[in-house]
Parts: structure tokens; C-alpha cells; sequence
């Protein structure tokens, strides 16, 4: 205690002898920088400590004795905390940043040149350092996989801006006159890009292969039923419709072929012209932790798919390799791209997340934003009072929690009869607000063909069932290019898997096997009512096409529920035959009627 007030004394006498001093000598902090031809001279006193540098530069560099700028800075520091302590005063808290405060996020298209280090690791493809030099690794293979390592750091970026906007994973930048400040940001979210995704994923529905004559392959069959290959498929198109595109690989596994699906996060590939097919990929086989990376899951083994053989990377260490190659008679890489509206100088497709739709989903969430915080600063009534006073203004605020509380208010006139006019600021109606969102909605409908019902925007005069269809049409095109560029890629799949479990190309493949097709569902969904009608109809204009496969999968019966009914019609024609066999009847060999069907 009595160090304490001795302290407090000098502090006093600091402050007496400062007020005595002149300008010149005042304790006062100050900073005076005067700049020449020779150099900066920078003056700084805190308290009585005086620290004079002189710089001078030469050729861009400080000569040699001098102080640096950082050690310059530490001196200047440390003659201040010096200062405090004599003078006993505390040192300051630093305050703590607000959140988000300083940190612009990175959108597509957008020139934000801020870096931004925690975010950095996304941006890539899953790393494998090193995986350049693995042992064993000849000298076409390592320049092909320089060459793909080199394309999936140059479509990285972009990549995981995708999926961040797809994921609202994303903040809108400033415009420069943004009236909500950072630190009082709702932070709202936007998710109409994952709409304008899913609502062309949801139409794109892998359902089966068909065979000519109604035959079938045990290699595909197996794929379908033991690997889940249809399933595996519809859960991986939105990553072709973020991505533009997606990867499938055939492997030859001990318990035969088999069908992976990469995204273009953990794939890379380049075109073949020529072909028209993919010439060379790379694909993340197996992601582990492993003891060298706690932190996030490492690549263990890559894949580098070449026409002739597959490469088979496997990690021995943080940055060691040891390649293997295993040929194949496919002929071409056993690997196959899956895009969304390809073309001519874009092969591997476009984003269904276009710059378009960026910029409207910033729009909205800035919308949300205002309205947020505009509806909190009117949450409580804001009242006020004119005309008061001194007397009544200093007492009112002398006692605020007795006014908050009291809900009466009572007020006396002044000398002039006058009496202080008590009022209430009205809240700010959220029409305004509603009314942009619903104009933003119009501009994302037109942009992407969702529906305005799917965005959340309620028409005031319900639509016809011809106007909903109408407004669906454009959708279910593009689901409809979607479904006839994967069905070339998926039949390409499905011949490459076939050949696979015979060791042969897809040219020695049978003619039957050759005429595998996939089966898309219809895009447009019609309702089961009207596609039951119209089956119906085609059934009486034609008998023979009642009851057939075709007949049930269109009245909209999946094919489990396909298979049930065969088996009960075949098990309904067997008891049939056995009770006229019992009775003497028109059974198997009686001449009597017989039902041609097959009995398997």
C-alpha cells in the first residue's frame, strides 16, 4: 500500500511539474517526422525519454550500425512502458477485435485481392508432396502427373469457391456505402444456389440398364444390387452440377470391377480431343489420417489413369511415394467425365453456380442484413421528450431506471405555461424490404428456372396446374441435356466394367453386352394419375403391351415392386396348373388351355 501511494505521489508531481513546462519541454507524447534528401530524422518522447534515429538510405538499404525499423519500434515500446511505470500508471487493455472485422471474404469472380491463410489449404486439391518423385515412377508418367498435379492447382480456387457458395458457406463483399457495420452483422444466409442445384439433381435419376431382347449381364446386375451403383450416382450429380462436371473410375478390385465417383475436388483430368474423351486423370483412391497429419485426412494413395495402364501411387512417408503400373487392354483410360453442358471450348462443362447467381444471393443476403438490424433497433419503442428544462432534464437523468420502470410520467409547466411534448419514434414498416427480395427472387427465377414457390415467395393468386408445368419446363430441359450426356458417359462406364471382369476390351465384348443402355427417369415427374392414364390408354389401343415390364414402370411402379408382381403371377399360374392337374382338367397336358407364359 505504501508503494502504491508513493507512486501515486510521483505521479502527482509529474503532472504538476508538465503543467509548468513550457511546449518545447512538455511530457506530452509526440511525433515529429521530417523528411529530406539525406534521409528521416523521427523524433518520439514519452515522459523524459527522448529517442533520436537517423536513416539514411543507400541503394534501397540502411547503412550499416543503424537501427532498423523493428528495432526501432521495440525501442520506442519499450521507453513507453519505461515511462508508464515511472509515472504509475497501468498498462491498457488491448481490446479485443470484433468478429469478422477485417476479413473480406473471397467470392467468385470478384477482384479481392486479400489473402486469406486459414482458408488457404481449401483452396486445394488434397495435397501429396513429393508424390512427383515417387520410386518407380518412369519419365512419361511423371510428366503426365506434373501436368494434372498443374491443373487441379490452377481450377482449385475456383472449385472451393463453388462449393462454398453452394454450401452458403459465404459473406457478400462491401459496396462501399453499406450502412450496417461489420462488427453488427446478423449474419444471414442465403441458400438459393443450393436450390438452383438440387432442383436439376432431384430430376436427374439413374434407374437401371436395359439389354436388347430383355437380357441381362451378372457383372452389371451386381453393380447395381451389391455396389449400389445407382444410388452412388444420384448422390454425387450435384457435385457435377457445382463443378460442371464429375469423375468415374473402373477399378478391378478381388471381388471384380467396380465403379468409384470423384468430385472435382479430388480429381483432375485433361481432354482428348481427338477422342473425345478424357486422356489422362487423377483421382484420390484412399484419404486417412495418418500420423504426420492429425490435424486433417491425407492423401494415401492416387491414382494416375493413363490410355494404356493405371498408375498406382501409394505414400510411404510425409513426402515419399513408391509408384506401380498396372496395364490394361482397355485402350483408353479407364476413366470417365460426367459434364454438365459441354462444349467445344469448355469440354468439361459449366457451373450450374454462375456469376449471375453469386451476385444475386449477395444482393439477398445484404437485403436480409438491413432488415435484420433494422428490426432490432426498433424491437423497443424509441420515445422522446422536447422541451424540457434543466431541472427535468438533469433529473430524468439522474434517475433513468425509475423512469424505465415507472410506466407513468408526470410533468410539471414551465415559467412560460409551456409544457415538454412527450412523443414516440414509429418503427420502419419491412415492406420495403419484402418488396427487393421479391424483385431479387424474379431476377434468380429468370436466371436459374426455379420456380418462385421454391424460393420461399408466396403469389398472391394461387397458379394453375398448366402455369406450374410452364414455369417447370425450362428446368426439366436442362435436366433433360443433364440425363443424355450421362447417359453416353454412364453406357461408357458400364462396357469398361463389363470388360474389366473379362480381361478384354470393349470391343470383345458380345453384341448383347454392347447394347447395354442406361434408364433415366422422366425429368418432368408427371403425377402417377395422369402417367397411369395414359398407359392405360396405350394398353387398349394395344393388349399385347398390358402387363409388361414397360406397362408398369410407366403407370410409375419402381422395379422392386416389378419384380413382386411377376413372382406373384407366376406363383398364381402354378397353383393354377396344380388344381387342374388334381381336378383332371385343362392342366399341363391335358388339352386344355395353357398359358404360354414362361414358368421360371
Amino acid at each position: 500500500m505504501a508503494r502504491r501511494a508513493e507512486g501515486r505521489g510521483r505521479a502527482r508531481r509529474h503532472r504538476r511539474q508538465g503543467e509548468g513546462l513550457g511546449a518545447r519541454e512538455a511530457p506530452a507524447r509526440r511525433e515529429v517526422s521530417r523528411q529530406g534528401r539525406e534521409g528521416v530524422r523521427t523524433v518520439r518522447r514519452c515522459g523524459r525519454v527522448r529517442h533520436v534515429r537517423r536513416r539514411r538510405r543507400v541503394a534501397g538499404a540502411l547503412p550499416r550500425g543503424t537501427a532498423g525499423p523493428l528495432r526501432l519500434g521495440e525501442e520506442v515500446q519499450e521507453a513507453r512502458r519505461r515511462a508508464r511505470r515511472r509515472m504509475g500508471v497501468r498498462r491498457e487493455r488491448r481490446k479485443r477485435p470484433a468478429a469478422r472485422r477485417g476479413v473480406r471474404p473471397r467470392l467468385l469472380g470478384g477482384g479481392d485481392d486479400e489473402e486469406e491463410p486459414e482458408e488457404e489449404a481449401e483452396d486445394r486439391m488434397i495435397e501429396a508432396p513429393g508424390i512427383e518423385n515417387a520410386a518407380g515412377l518412369d519419365r512419361e508418367a511423371k510428366e503426365e502427373l506434373e501436368s494434372l498435379l498443374g491443373v487441379a492447382a490452377r481450377v482449385a480456387p475456383r472449385n472451393a469457391s463453388l462449393r462454398r457458395v453452394y454450401e452458403g458457406d459465404f459473406f457478400p463483399p462491401t459496396i462501399g456505402i453499406d450502412p450496417v457495420p461489420e462488427a453488427a452483422r446478423p449474419g444471414s444466409r442465403c441458400e438459393w444456389p443450393r436450390k438452383a442445384v438440387d432442383a436439376v439433381a432431384k430430376r436427374s435419376r439413374l434407374q437401371g440398364f436395359v439389354f436388347d431382347g430383355g437380357a441381362s449381364d451378372p457383372t452389371v446386375d451386381r453393380l447395381v444390387t451389391d455396389r449400389g451403383l445407382l444410388g452412388s450416382y444420384n448422390r454425387n450429380v450435384p457435385n457435377a452440377l457445382v463443378h460442371g462436371c464429375m469423375f468415374a473410375t473402373v477399378n478391378n478390385t478381388p471381388r471384380g470391377a467396380s465403379v468409384r465417383f470423384h468430385s472435382a475436388e479430388t480429381a483432375a483430368a485433361t481432354w482428348d480431343a481427338m477422342e473425345d474423351r478424357v486422356g489422362s486423370g487423377l483421382v484420390a483412391a484412399s484419404v486417412a489420417r495418418a500420423p504426420w497429419s492429425r490435424a486433417a485426412p491425407a492423401a494415401m494413395q492416387m491414382n494416375l489413369h493413363l490410355p494404356e495402364r493405371v498408375v498406382v501411387l501409394r505414400r510411404a512417408g510425409p513426402s515419399s511415394w513408391e509408384a506401380e503400373s498396372l496395364p490394361h487392354p482397355m485402350g483408353r483410360p479407364m476413366m470417365e467425365a460426367f459434364c454438365f453442358q459441354p462444349s467445344g471450348m469448355k469440354p468439361f462443362g459449366r457451373s450450374r453456380i454462375t456469376g449471375e447467381v453469386v451476385s444475386l444471393a449477395c444482393d439477398v443476403m445484404r437485403t436480409l442484413d438491413a432488415m435484420a438490424v433494422s428490426s432490432a433497433l426498433y424491437a423497443h419503442p424509441k420515445e422522446y421528450l422536447l422541451g424540457l428544462t434543466d431541472e427535468q432534464f438533469d433529473e430524468l437523468v439522474g434517475n433513468k431506471r425509475s423512469v424505465l420502470i415507472n410506466s407513468l410520467l408526470m410533468m410539471t409547466r414551465d415559467e412560460d405555461g409551456r409544457v415538454p411534448e412527450f412523443g414516440q419514434l414509429a418503427a420502419v414498416s419491412p415492406q420495403p424490404y419484402i418488396d427487393l427480395l421479391r424483385a431479387y427472387a424474379s431476377l434468380f427465377s429468370g436466371a436459374t428456372s426455379v420456380p418462385l414457390n421454391s424460393l420461399g415467395i408466396v403469389q398472391d393468386n394461387p397458379s394453375s396446374a398448366e402455369a406450374i408445368q410452364a414455369a417447370r419446363e425450362d428446368i426439366c430441359i436442362d435436366a433433360e441435356d443433364l440425363n443424355e450426356s450421362s447417359r453416353t458417359s454412364m453406357r461408357s462406364v458400364a462396357l469398361m466394367a463389363m470388360a474389366v471382369d473379362r480381361n478384354v476390351s470393349p470391343d470383345g465384348l458380345t453384341d448383347v453386352q454392347k447394347s447395354v443402355m442406361p434408364l433415366f427417369a422422366d425429368p418432368s415427374k408427371p403425377s402417377v394419375v395422369s402417367q397411369a392414364d395414359a398407359m392405360v390408354k396405350v394398353a387398349a389401343a394395344d393388349p399385347d403391351f398390358a402387363g409388361t415390364d414397360v406397362f408398369y414402370e410407366g403407370i410409375g411402379f419402381d422395379q422392386a415392386t416389378i419384380e413382386r408382381i411377376a413372382s406373384e403371377r407366376r406363383r398364381r399360374r402354378h397353383e393354377r396348373a396344380l388344381a387342374d392337374l388334381l381336378a383332371g382338367g385343362g392342366g399341363y397336358g391335358s388339352g386344355g388351355p395353357v398359358d404360354d407364359r414362361p414358368m421360371d
